[in-house]
């Protein structure tokens, strides 16, 4: 379990998500998975189930404080795939450690029935029988005179005694960690590093995409997509049509950018979206914004803008 104020700090970002403060789905899937991080660092839990289970609780908290942000729920799957990955490594470590001693076993040599036969009654006796000492009266009568004081049931050794001394006073063990905490940090320590370049990524991708002469529509204003674009320009020739986004009208910041950076750029309203559909060859969309409520197949999207009423723009030829 972790502490109260870890669950406090997960309460005020899910109060903050709640309250739409968080803007980007990037910050919110940042403040997630560093949340995440904070609960597996923090935890004190000894077994990865119970770990997977409070990963879940959380992911479920976050979620449910915006149900429309599926970056957070999306996360939470990566984080838990991290911890199930781990849990098969350790368990085919713990195979292999098996089949290795296993294969030891079958390889030490047998002891024959000659050796055992040499060997002192009952495993007493501080010698061991010999074709040297077969006949050394005292090597065989010492062991049966002590089998027969005990009764039967052999003497008792000095580490049997020692053992039934030390029985009551047995001290608790300490409670042990997961040996593989560390490997789900370094993990989830990876999946941040990866959401801080995500946006270069996606960047280094834009020349397979964006061939010359094309026209490119995109809604709105995004830092993806004018990184996105802003790469392209560097080999490529192209046109974008950029759509207002009513009312905010980010899209007319969005074409002022694309402008300044070389880019023959044209801004449109969002009612001639439609009209201008015939003419572009791309419809280039960045996922994370607050307008976009669905993907439809064969490239149909579904927004939302904050006038109201919703709006379709189709692209069936065009799914990139």
């Amino acid at each position: 379990m972790a502490t109260q104020g870890y669950y406090d700090r997960v309460q005020d970002f899910a109060t903050r998500l709640r309250q739409r403060k968080v803007e980007t789905s990037l910050d919110a899937a940042k403040g997630t998975a560093e949340l995440l991080r904070q609960l597996v660092t923090s935890s004190r839990l000894s077994d990865p189930q119970s770990l997977l289970d409070e990963v879940k609780r959380v992911g479920l908290t976050l979620q449910a404080a915006q149900p429309t942000e599926l970056v957070i729920g999306n996360i939470a799957r990566r984080v838990l795939h991290i911890i199930r990955e781990e849990v098969e490594a350790d368990e085919e470590g713990q195979d292999e450690d098996l089949e290795v001693d296993h294969a030891q076993k079958e390889s030490a040599p047998a002891m024959g029935g000659l050796s055992r036969a040499f060997r002192s009654p009952l495993g007493v006796g501080n010698r061991t029988l010999s074709l040297h000492t077969l006949l050394d009266h005292d090597a065989v009568e010492e062991p049966l005179r002590q089998l027969r004081l005990s009764g039967g049931h052999g003497p008792a050794t000095k580490l049997d005694a020692s053992r039934h001394q030390d029985s009551p006073k047995k001290k608790s063990q300490p409670v042990t960690f997961w040996a593989r905490k560390q490997e789900v940090i370094d993990g989830v320590n990876d999946l941040i590093e990866e959401l801080k370049d995500i946006d270069s990524s996606i960047a280094n991708q834009a020349v397979e995409h964006i061939h010359a002469n094309e026209v490119i529509l995109t809604f709105g204003y995004s830092r993806t997509v004018l990184q996105f674009l802003k790469r392209a320009r560097e080999k490529r020739f192209f046109q974008a049509v950029v759509a207002e986004a009513a009312p905010t009208y980010e899209g007319q910041r969005m074409a002022r950018e694309l402008a300044a950076l070389g880019i023959q750029t044209t801004a449109i309203s969002d009612s001639a979206i439609y009209a201008m559909m015939a003419r572009v060859n791309k419809v280039d969309v960045c996922a994370s914004l607050k307008w976009i409520y669905w993907l439809f197949l064969r490239g149909s999207v579904l927004l939302f803008p904050a006038a109201g009423a919703p709006q379709t723009i189709f692209a069936p030829w065009h799914p990139t």
